[in-house]
């Protein structure tokens, strides 16, 4: 499986993170009932720690949106 965080699908889309969460809410009978999850608690914990620390307040502590294929 390929995923891809709801950030950096926005980031490629050139839109706000939230712009994208709400078109695909708003749009969800367009979409395969496996397109988004959430991570868990856990999973984005794991996730923030293997990644490069960002600057101060450039994340916050919502659980992040994936993007399956």
């Amino acid at each position: 499986m390929k995923v891809m965080l709801d950030r950096d699908l926005a980031e490629l889309y050139e839109i706000e993170n939230r712009i994208l969460k709400q078109a695909v809410r708003r749009n969800i009978h367009r979409f395969p009932p496996d397109f988004m999850f959430e991570l868990t608690q856990e999973e984005n914990f794991s996730l923030r720690s293997q990644n490069v620390i960002l600057k101060r307040g450039q994340h916050s502590n919502i659980n992040l949106q994936v993007d399956g294929d």
